[in-house]
């Protein structure tokens, strides 16, 4: 399958260069926020290839949903009209933005096409991705009164570069402003509305086997792909679902990019002073401070880390963070004073970025924290149960696995990266052996009296 993929991708460079430039899109997605009634504002955000300058847009058209189609001009970048953004990497961020008054309230997807795809996508029509219209979508709930209703603002890029042979980390970090619980799941891009693009191939299909492995978590949208057996670009969707009291009240399709590069290259280690894959609560009042540091993992590399939260950007009296310069250790703080108006049902989603700077095939880890404000003030003395932290991660073959916090004994399920569930059963004691399984990403889930206590990613080398 490896050898029949790298000799279509071969040919398709030879015999088609003359279309390199003529095509652009590369990934993108709809946001919207309701600001009366039946009203709507819309940002359609694209990323481009920068290059591909005869088919540059300064507006596009976005469909509302009730029959009504306008063109939208770009708001973003340098110059008069707006250029766009240079972000790196022959990539150019457009925003485009509207607002619209619909006759009458309901659900409506908001759509925009256009020709087409960028080139060389191996997993996308192959060899004719140029020849695939480019299509993104949302779906909105719109109310005749003023209710807060807004989609997903997605605070991770949508172009990420993977390496051949190696985990592949990406999480979009969704923040919705109304709180509502958000659902990820993978989707396929789109060619029109509701309409998945031709000859669509899955990644796990090419350089199918044991090694090619994709997992997304549905909670925290954390996308594993261990590993991309095969260079080039890739196309994937993620759609994002959120609900408010069971209830589905809007839907983002993020059309994204991934690229894979040949290259040797070591992941940096990410170390976080709280326990990723459990909710952890916090009361008004408190101070929640993060401690993070990361380590290069070979010689002459720098690296450097980032934060991503709705709990920055998208709240009043925001968290801060702060971090040190790029280097070969480097260490930040978050810091966030709970306020009353940050209490809410859903979590809120912090995600640490640790990035080096190998040329032409960087490699990124994440840290993911989630955590839950209640309503109840601090000074009432709630205490804050910490869940379970268990280390080495990774672990090497013929090594256990140890907690730290133990809270006695608990059901446990030990899964695949893609889901398969291998064993369950109670740990007693804070050991969890796993000198049985072969190399490879895990998936561990910790329960006691039907609640889910603790979910983590387990590295076995």
């Amino acid at each position: 399958m490896r050898t029949k993929v790298t000799m279509l991708f071969i040919l398709f460079s030879l015999t088609c260069p003359f279309v390199l430039l003529a095509t652009h899109n590369k990934a993108g997605e709809i946001r919207f926020k309701q600001i009366a009634p039946n009203t709507l504002r819309a940002w359609v955000i694209t990323y481009t290839k920068a290059s591909s300058v005869a088919a540059d847009r300064d507006t596009i058209t976005l469909c509302w949903g009730d029959g009504f189609c306008e063109r939208l001009a770009r708001i973003n970048g340098p110059g008069n009209p707006p250029q766009g953004e240079l972000i790196g990497n022959d990539t150019k961020k457009n925003i485009y933005t509207g607002t619209h008054i619909y006759a009458n309230p309901g659900f409506y997807t908001l759509s925009m096409l256009d020709p087409n795809r960028n080139s060389g996508i191996v997993n996308v029509n192959p060899p004719n991705s140029d020849q695939v219209q480019f299509c993104i979508q949302s779906k909105a709930t719109v109310f005749d009164e003023d209710v807060p209703n807004s989609s997903p603002i997605l605070l991770e890029t949508p172009i990420d570069f993977g390496i051949l042979g190696s985990p592949f980390y990406h999480t979009p970090n969704a923040h919705d402003a109304d709180g509502d619980s958000l659902v990820y799941e993978l989707a396929v891009p789109l060619q029109d509305v509701d309409t998945e693009v031709p000859n669509y191939i899955p990644l796990t299909f090419i350089g199918a086997g044991v090694e090619n492995q994709l997992f997304l978590d549905a909670f925290t949208g954390l996308l594993t792909w261990d590993s991309p057996q095969f260079p080039g670009e890739y196309n994937i969707a993620i759609k994002i679902s959120a609900y408010r009291n069971g209830i589905l009240m809007e839907e983002v399709i993020r059309d994204m990019q991934i690229l894979v590069i040949e290259a040797l290259n070591l992941a940096p280690a990410l170390l976080l002073s709280e326990n990723q894959g459990v909710i952890i609560e916090a009361h008004i009042g408190d101070m929640v401070i993060i401690q993070v540091e990361g380590n290069v993992q070979e010689p002459n590399q720098t690296i450097e880390l980032t934060a991503t939260s709705g709990l920055l950007t998208e709240v009043e009296n925001p968290a801060s963070f702060t971090a040190s310069p790029p280097g070969e250790i480097v260490t930040g703080t978050f810091n966030w004073l709970v306020q009353e108006n940050h209490a809410r049902q859903a979590p809120y989603q912090i995600v640490f970025k640790l990035k080096d700077d190998y040329p032409d095939a960087s490699y990124a880890v994440f840290g993911i924290l989630n955590y839950r404000v209640s309503s109840t003030s601090s000074d009432q003395g709630v205490a804050i149960e910490q869940g379970p932290i268990l280390f080495p991660n990774p672990v090497r073959q013929g090594q256990v696995i140890r907690f730290n916090n133990w809270p006695g004994a608990m059901h446990y399920q030990l899964f695949t990266a893609n889901g398969q569930l291998l064993e369950s059963g109670m740990i007693h004691e804070p050991v969890l052996d796993m000198v049985t399984l072969g190399t490879g990403l895990y998936v561990l889930v910790l329960e006691r009296d039907g609640h889910r206590l603790f979910y983590s990613f387990i590295s076995l080398e």
